[in-house]
């Protein structure tokens, strides 16, 4: 039942990523490159990656776990196995608060996933506008994230890789307070990849392996709006077009950028790999400012009153990973550790343990009879669980998690809940 909820909640998310009523660009919180106002949006100086559902039941860990068609993503060096595989089309759903979406309110004896089912069978749009007010009264200061869509298809074989992956994202900034002063705003992300790797053997048991990857990045944000303002457009009294909003008073940022990942596999006896990767090279995204979307579409030349072509510099980060994984028919385990972002975390000259703890995801994997997969793992001190099925053809992936939103390890716990679709010939 509560799997249900979930589906009813991602597709109310899916709705409300859409109607955002525009405030002035100058209240974002998100800089469009307006004079004078600061970019507080810190996912953007992440490149896009797409939401890998099975290292997130493994707490994240990664980098030197292959075997899948979007292994190459996160290392290109896993393309030196020249395996073939395809993926036509993976899909992949994340909800964030799922705990709080699901938790019952003491006072009404109903949750706001709840609300919003009863909402579908009466059509009282207030009730449902009361419910997500108390839901976003959970809402911390800083920044987080609501909702998540994956789509992509990939191809690798005899070392050669191909994506091309898309992914939809609903952001959230709580400013200093959170609570209902939380602004919502939209990232929409679209990349194509290739890569290639190669082998070097230098032994029955010892092995090397060399990728790389070149990756068209696009990247478009909106401005953010309140969640009062985004709430009062379900009122039963409210007169807003949302559509016409969203298309003539909501202003947007887009650019590209052509950044390049290199990576290296040491592979070792019994099962063992060390992983290097050294990931958004040349990472930087050139932006223009337009007053909304239909500026955008009408020729990509109307630039915002005031603003500036502007630039957003995506640091280059160096991870590291092992892996122990054991092949047997019926039970075959993998074991997996990564410590991501080395030189960020030299520079910052804090080794305390939850320094560390920060910068280190851990996880293992039981495959069953070829089938099944039961995952868990520690993702920067947050534990996380997860499940595979494999039906040849078709993967669906589950994880349930927590990731840190805050500056240290314990600032700003927020839980997620991930599920993933796959056809093809992925193993």
């Amino acid at each position: 039942m509560r799997f249900n909820k979930l589906i009813i909640m991602m597709i109310f998310l899916s709705v409300l990523s859409g109607v955002y009523a525009a405030e002035d660009a100058s209240s974002s919180p998100i800089s469009l490159g307006q004079p004078g106002v600061d970019a507080m949006y810190d996912g953007l100086l992440n490149s896009y990656m797409p939401t890998n559902v099975r290292a997130l039941g493994m707490g994240g860990a990664q980098l030197a776990v292959g075997g899948r068609s979007d292994s190459f993503f996160v290392n290109p060096a896993n393309l030196g196995a020249k395996k073939f595989q395809l993926s036509l089309p993976s899909v992949a759903v994340t909800v964030y608060h799922p705990y709080e979406m699901l938790k019952v309110n003491e006072d009404t004896g109903t949750s706001f996933v709840d609300d919003i089912i009863n909402s579908m069978d009466s059509g009282n749009m207030d009730q449902v506008v009361g419910s997500a007010t108390n839901f976003f009264r959970s809402f911390q200061k800083g920044s987080g994230k609501l909702a998540t869509l994956d789509a992509s298809v990939g191809f690798t074989a005899g070392g050669f890789g191909l994506g091309v992956q898309v992914r939809d994202t609903i952001h959230t900034y709580g400013g200093s307070t959170g609570g209902l002063d939380t602004q919502l705003f939209d990232e929409l992300n679209a990349a194509a990849t290739l890569g290639l790797g190669f082998r070097i053997n230098l032994g029955s048991s010892f092995s090397i392996d060399i990728g790389g990857a070149v990756r068209f990045s696009y990247l478009g944000y909106t401005a953010g709006v309140g969640v009062k303002t985004a709430l009062d457009m379900f009122g039963s009294d409210s007169s807003v077009d949302p559509a016409q909003y969203f298309t003539e008073q909501l202003p947007l940022a887009t650019g590209f950028a052509i950044p390049f990942d290199v990576g290296v596999n040491l592979n070792l006896p019994a099962g063992f790999k060390i992983s290097t990767v050294a990931r958004n090279l040349n990472g930087t995204y050139r932006m223009k400012v337009f007053d909304n979307v239909n500026s955008f579409t009408s020729g990509w030349s109307e630039s915002i009153t005031g603003a500036k072509d502007f630039r957003i510099e995506v640091p280059w980060q160096l991870d590291a990973g092992l892996s122990w994984k054991w092949e047997n028919g019926l039970f075959s385990p993998t074991v997996a550790v990564d410590m991501v972002d080395i030189v960020g975390f030299a520079k910052s000259g804090s080794f305390d343990g939850r320094s560390i703890m920060k910068h280190i995801k851990a996880g293992a994997e039981i495959r069953l009879l070829s089938v099944l997969d039961v995952r868990g793992g520690l993702n920067q001190g947050y534990w996380s669980v997860g499940a595979g099925l494999d039906l040849f053809l078709l993967k669906v992936d589950l994880a349930y998690y927590w990731l840190e939103f805050g500056e240290t390890v314990g600032d700003y716990g927020l839980d997620g809940f991930s599920i993933r679709f796959n056809i093809g010939y992925d193993r």
